[in-house]
């Protein structure tokens, strides 16, 4: 409407005053540059929901009520999202009791995985179902315990591995949405 206007007015005043010449092109000129910069501020913006920015803390701690109110023993211990395009890919990682049967553990977490994704932003969500929260990331190599290393991987670890020692404001980071990974950076820069 803004570019469509101006070049009207624009390409009128010229055609009523002769001495105006120049307003047609001078606003042909403003406009473009008008249209280039909506363009890279479109450009920002979809290339952040892209590269998987993460979504905002309101957006995960509804998520996280949501999780927490789903079944009585059920709850959450890490939720993550980020952008799937204009939607959100959601992670929760639920802990319930280590009594339930595999059955019920599975029921209850499609039950919830279901809920999460009929919500209008949710693109897509998986349910991690475990019987204790952990204090280290198991996407994580280096940040898991030696005695957890050895369980998973059937071996040591191999003495060059870098491992860095759990940060108990991992959990927390992680949480809020604020992670450090490589699509955050560049969605951050964005």
């Amino acid at each position: 409407v803004f570019s469509n206007t101006g070049a009207v007015l624009a390409a009128w005043a010229a055609y009523e005053s002769p001495k105006l010449w120049w307003v047609d092109s001078t606003s042909a000129i403003l406009i473009s540059l008008y249209i280039i910069g909506s363009w890279i501020e479109t450009g920002k913006e979809q290339a952040a929901m892209i590269a998987g920015r993460s979504a905002d803390p309101e957006f995960l701690a509804n998520i996280r009520e949501m999780a927490n109110q789903y079944h009585p023993e059920l709850y959450a211990d890490i939720i993550r999202a980020y952008h799937f395009g204009p939607n959100f890919l959601v992670e929760l990682e639920m802990v319930l009791p280590e009594t339930y049967q595999l059955r019920e553990s599975h029921d209850i977490g499609m039950g919830l995985q279901h809920k999460i994704e009929d919500l209008d932003r949710v693109e897509r969500a998986f349910v991690h179902i475990d019987y204790q929260e952990r204090p280290y990331d198991e996407h994580d190599e280096n940040s898991w315990p030696n005695e957890y290393y050895e369980k998973v991987r059937g071996s040591p670890r191999q003495k060059s591995a870098k491992c860095r020692p759990s940060v108990e404001g991992d959990k927390k980071l992680e949480s809020s949405g604020a992670g450090s990974g490589v699509f955050d950076t560049l969605a951050r820069r964005l």
